[in-house]
């Protein structure tokens, strides 16, 4: 779908900015002919190619500008951003290193987090409360004293740390 989106407003773009030949003649020879006034261009030192921020990027280009800095912006979001991705999506229940979130019966919630992948540790916990393993897991010692089981359907990844590294 974004494809299709995208790849139908370059044809839409393409399309208005094709003009007819007469036109485009006659703006040619208005554009050759000399004229009387014309305003003297400023030389820019160097250019500056900065990310595009709403709001900010006129201002930083009208101050750089008296400083003689030609300023160009780009955006970040790229055809070929939308287009290719290098790598498969990883599955958050794989990734070492992640905060997750274990519903109760009781309706309290449980906020762990693991330098393990997350599917690995539930198992653990899983097994904990069956063995009644108090001594490494909270959520074990939870389900011992008060009876009120984990709702394992439920689980669910929080965020992971995007500098975690083994």
């Amino acid at each position: 779908m974004v494809l299709y989106c995208i790849v139908w407003c370059l044809y839409d773009r393409a399309k208005h900015l094709r003009k007819p030949p007469d036109i485009l003649e006659e703006k040619l020879t208005k554009a050759t002919r000399p004229t009387a006034n014309k305003e003297p261009t400023q030389e820019f030192k160097s250019t500056a190619v900065l990310p595009y921020i709403k709001g900010v990027s006129e201002v930083l280009r009208h101050c750089l500008k008296k400083q003689g800095v030609c300023t160009v912006f780009k955006s970040d979001t790229t055809l070929r951003s939308h287009l290719v991705r290098p790598k498969d999506a990883f599955e958050p229940t794989k990734k070492d290193g992640v905060a997750y979130k274990i519903p109760r019966e009781c309706d309290k919630v449980y906020i762990g987090e693991t330098g393990r992948a997350m599917k690995e540790r539930i198992k653990e916990q899983d097994r904990d409360i069956w063995l009644a393993g108090t001594q490494t897991s909270a959520v074990s010692e939870h389900a011992n004293k008060t009876g009120h089981l984990p709702i394992w359907k439920e689980v669910k990844f929080i965020d992971c740390d995007p500098h975690w590294y083994m």
